[in-house]
């Protein structure tokens, strides 16, 4: 079969393409700024490298391998398997580059600084992403960036990939436009051209300036909020891609990260007034007055039904569909549990996050959770939480309290952070 072995800028490793001279092709039409080489077989023997990726095609799908992967992840579409080549591609530069940290989110050059907008289900990056292009923003990408060492953002080069069917809600300028700008498709998915004068090309930099939430509703004003440092790190923090990086290094390059930009959150339904929202608040000559003129939330207090700041076991299952049917175990009232060795804690606005060195996790508990936290330092019942809450907060209904511990305790034990004794 035709092999062919190609280096990409900056990266160590090669890449490896079997029977699928088209990907290479593809990928130059998507990200045509980052570079990249034939290399011969005989320069990789004699560097003893092993590829970053290994991507082939058989029966007419493709399979693309990297060493974290036990078995090679297939697609049966031409752009399917290049959108997960561009994840694997990005992932392996960065475990060639160990000073770079990865986002996933999409980040745009208003004035001097980028802001950037961590990925969240559903809220429409990539549109907003297209909606900036068309406005004339420069963008550094709609999926991924990567933070060098001094927290520049770096851009990939890749252009915009947006979800087909479009949205119906866009409206006739930007389909045109992307009408006029469309590339590689399928089915599924649909590639700006990267010919576009405003997309950042690979390996261009600016440094950061804000962390804007987007949060995209089917109706209403278009409303910028000022929102707690802790949310900026809870979303970076969630958002990370750095596959050999201690997650302990990580939550305290996200702390210092989001305690040095102001974090917002975007409420908006249309796309144009969301654009222009932005760049009214982030413009060169408006950035640094902006965080006086937009509403303010303040961190929550005091005991809350939220105990850890990520889905629930259960309420994965449902989001995928499966019912109920599987549940964390009732803790034992009795029986003390401490804190598992190695789980490290910064705390931030009244909440706690944990890095737990074994698993690579990082987790948020709320100010009730972080409490719970400090009294299991020492091994500490279900039993003795409750008395020990109800004694600080006398307001509030036992049977609230009982539930909220015993869902405290239960993720706890589910994350391994806590262990019993």
């Amino acid at each position: 079969m035709p092999r062919q072995t190609v280096l990409f800028q900056d990266m160590q490793r090669p890449v490896v393409f079997v029977d699928c001279p088209e990907i290479p092709l593809t990928l130059r039409e998507i990200a045509p700024s980052w570079f990249f080489r034939e290399q011969p077989e005989a320069e990789m023997k004699a560097a003893g490298q092993e590829p970053a990726v290994v991507m082939h095609k058989l029966d007419g799908a493709y399979g693309i391998g990297v060493p974290w992967r036990e078995t090679p992840w297939l697609s049966d579409t031409l752009v399917g398997a290049v959108c997960t080549l561009a994840v694997d591609l990005i992932e392996s530069h960065l475990v060639d580059n160990p000073g770079l940290l990865g986002l996933h989110g999409a980040a745009a050059l208003f004035g001097q600084g980028l802001v950037l907008f961590p990925a969240e289900k559903r809220a429409g990056k990539s549109a907003l992403s297209a909606q900036l292009l068309l406005d004339g923003v420069r963008l550094y990408g709609d999926d991924l960036i990567a933070l060098d060492a001094h927290d520049r953002g770096t851009a990939y080069g890749f252009a915009p990939r947006l979800r087909r069917p479009l949205p119906a809600a866009i409206s006739n300028d930007l389909h045109d436009f992307i009408r006029h700008n469309s590339g590689a498709r399928d089915d599924d998915y649909l590639y700006l051209s990267p010919a576009l004068s405003n997309l950042a090309r690979h390996g261009e930099q600016a440094p950061l300036t804000a962390i804007v939430l987007l949060d995209r509703r089917n109706s209403g004003e278009c409303r910028l909020e000022r929102l707690p440092d802790s949310e900026g790190l809870h979303h970076l923090a969630a958002q990370y891609l750095a596959r050999d990086a201690s997650s302990d290094d990580v939550l305290e390059r996200c702390r210092k990260l989001a305690e040095s930009l102001p974090t917002y959150s975007l409420r908006y339904a249309d796309l144009k007034e969301a654009s222009a929202c932005l760049q009214a608040h982030f413009s060169q000559d408006q950035a640094v007055a902006a965080g006086s003129r937009v509403a303010r939330v303040t961190a929550a207090s005091g005991p809350g039904s939220d105990p850890i700041h990520r889905p629930t076991l259960t309420a994965q299952k449902e989001e995928q569909g499966e019912g109920l049917a599987i549940r964390l175990p009732e803790i034992p009232r009795g029986h003390p549990y401490v804190q598992t060795a190695g789980v490290k804690a910064q705390r931030l606005d009244g909440n706690l996050f944990l890095s737990h060195q074994a698993t690579g996790a990082i987790h948020r508990l709320n100010p009730m959770g972080a409490s719970l936290w400090g009294l299991l330092a020492v091994p500490i019942s279900l039993d003795e939480a409750v008395e020990t809450f109800r004694t600080a907060f006398p307001d509030v209904e036992a049977s609230r309290l009982e539930n909220d511990l015993q869902q405290i305790f239960q993720e706890l034990l589910a994350e391994t952070l806590i262990q019993p004794i």
